[in-house]
């Protein structure tokens, strides 16, 4: 229940219900809204503060912070769950297509400081884990584990940190079924991937940079598959 109430108010926070400096209603309230206990409410509340979307100061109860200023970007995979209509919109899937782009294209270059030639059947065999037989959990939590032993090889925590949220985001839309296929079509995914493992396992940085700008096209046009998938059950801000 208190995820729940953070989620709603998470919402109503974002899309403008509440604005920058008002106060929410005194906990009782909120508590009776939701039909929840005090306890409840008071770790819900507890969460929003520490994501950053209100302050609460003794005698003045909590009040809505401006989250532009205040809320950090790991409460994306949070918001494209609770209210994808209201931040889907072509300007952020530019921005996500970017982001996602310099990411992989980061632990291919770091993997490719530190692989072997002997890496390449490990990760072409993990690759072709992947078929149209799969689930598309099954196909998500395949590539998991692909892009992990990349990582591994490239042993960089902090691309292993940016992965993790682009994972959380994409599994968070695929178990409340807001994205509904999978990132590419089979036979092109191992295109791209073999070729990208290639260069890889031979250290050649200039041609990971160049597939990555091909990789760059696939993604954003994913990305509006994806968008549209969304839009069959929401009504979305454009602009």
């Amino acid at each position: 229940m208190a995820d729940k109430i953070v989620s709603q108010i998470r919402r109503d926070i974002f899309t403008g219900v509440y604005k920058p400096g008002q106060r929410l209603p005194i906990e009782q309230k909120l508590a009776d809204e939701f039909g929840t206990s005090k306890g409840t409410l008071r770790r819900a509340i507890q969460t929003l503060n520490q994501e950053g979307w209100i302050e609460t100061v003794q005698g003045r109860g909590n009040t809505v912070c401006d989250f532009r200023h205040t809320v950090s970007i790991d409460v994306v995979p949070e918001l494209l769950i609770d209210c994808p209509e209201a931040v889907l919109n072509p300007k952020f899937l530019y921005f996500l297509a970017d982001l996602m782009t310099f990411i992989f294209e980061q632990i291919l270059l770091a993997a490719s400081d530190n692989a072997k030639p002997e890496d390449e059947p490990r990760l072409l065999k993990l690759m072709h884990t992947q078929n149209e037989h799969l689930t598309l959990t099954e196909l998500y939590d395949n590539e998991a584990r692909f892009y992990g032993e990349i990582l591994r090889i490239g042993d960089n925590f902090l691309l292993q940190m940016s992965y993790n949220l682009l994972i959380k985001i994409i599994t968070g839309l695929v178990e409340s079924r807001r994205i509904k296929s999978f990132s590419y079509p089979i036979p092109l995914y191992q295109k791209i991937n073999s070729s990208l493992i290639k260069a890889v396992c031979s250290g050649d940085r200039e041609q990971i940079k160049t597939l990555m700008q091909d990789y760059k096209k696939y993604m954003l046009e994913t990305l509006q598959r994806y968008m549209s998938e969304i839009s069959d059950s929401s009504s979305l801000r454009r602009g």
